[in-house]
């Protein structure tokens, strides 16, 4: 019924409402000690072609709808999270992308929808691009309750930023914004394995955030994803083991500690971890949702995936089981009408 609507539509160049009408039928055990929640903004002003991440270009007819649906969804789990009236007490929030700072004059908004229903413990965290750090950015996060943030810095060079598909940007005034708020955490990300770098282009960029101010730095292999689209292919296995084993040497001569696999951290600073964690609830276009027992370790997908030219108007979601091939035709069908909006 539902893809035979949406055929209808397609068919009959009808650009009316389209909504999931199927009742929220379970939530997962939410009875465990600790929770986290973990809000996906998928916008982004250009697709980085080595992110595996699901994003979508930003556009003004995108993101009205789908801060809608993100509210709409955020009520519909909370008041099924919460017990007695009282509001469900989660660990952590973090928010990622795709770049939630496109959606800046919203975050307050989206705040409060969750601290209508939730109760956040401990610090808020929330990743940016470099490039929309502005200048006004930083207040706006503090005053939506953000105390930690994540830079996806990759690199600092310009020539290997090239070689995945990224812009150069003025990262010191994006580090000058960031430390005049006093955040926290100042985690910044760094990818090895990059096509044509070495060992000494890396301990120039780990050093670089040391002298910035991060107070973590996570260090990720450069993963040519089946999906992704990059032109250049990353250095091989030995090569970012010998790296990997340079930046332990780096980190510690530094005074930043191993926390992770990945990450090194200053001495005594706050973590910045979004999803490491047993349980953490999810929301928007293809977060997850982790839980024990019977679903610990399963996907499971927003059915609000945000109206795609106002086709799309949010409701629920479902088991991965029992949702998947809908999702996939939905996703096909949405598609195919951006496709053809496109060409109008």
């Amino acid at each position: 019924m539902l893809i035979t609507h949406a055929m209808r539509i397609l068919l009959g160049q009808q650009l009316g409402p389209f909504k999931f009408v199927k009742d929220i039928g379970f939530l997962p055990d939410l009875d465990v000690p600790t929770l986290g929640l973990y809000m996906h903004i998928p916008f982004c002003l250009d697709l980085c072609p080595f992110c595996p991440y699901y994003k979508v270009k930003s556009s003004t007819h995108l993101v009205q709808p789908f801060l809608e649906a993100l509210l709409s969804e955020i009520a519909l789990i909370g008041e099924k999270a919460a017990s007695n009236g009282s509001k469900r007490r989660v660990t952590s929030l973090y928010f990622g992308g795709g770049s939630p700072a496109l959606m800046k004059s919203d975050l307050q908004k989206i705040r409060k929808k969750i601290d209508d229903f939730f109760y956040v413990e401990d610090r808020a965290g929330i990743e940016l691009h470099p490039r929309d750090v502005t200048c006004d950015l930083p207040t706006i996060l503090k005053d939506s309750g953000f105390d930690m943030v994540s830079i996806g810095i990759q690199t600092f060079q310009e020539h290997l930023l090239s070689n995945i598909g990224r812009d150069f940007v003025d990262y010191r005034s994006v580090f000058t914004a960031l430390r005049r708020e006093r955040f926290d955490a100042i985690d910044v990300d760094l990818i090895f394995g990059i096509p044509g770098q070495t060992d000494a282009d890396l301990r120039v960029d780990f050093l670089k955030a040391v002298e910035l101010g991060a107070t973590q730095i996570s260090t990720y292999p450069f993963i040519d994803f089946s999906y992704a689209n990059n032109h250049k292919k990353p250095l091989g296995r030995s090569e970012q083991k010998k790296m990997l084993s340079m930046l332990l040497k780096t980190a510690d001569d530094a005074g930043f500690a191993r926390t992770s696999v990945w990450t090194f951290g200053r001495t005594n600073a706050p973590r910045y971890s979004s999803i490491t964690r047993e349980n953490f609830l999810g929301f928007g276009p293809r977060r997850h949702i982790i839980g024990p027992r019977r679903l610990q370790g399963q996907h499971i997908f927003s059915g609000s995936l945000y109206r795609v030219c106002k086709q799309v108007y949010c409701s629920n979601f479902s088991e991965n089981e029992v949702f998947t091939e809908n999702t996939k035709a939905l996703l096909a069908f949405l598609e195919l009408l951006r496709r053809q909006v496109a060409k109008r």
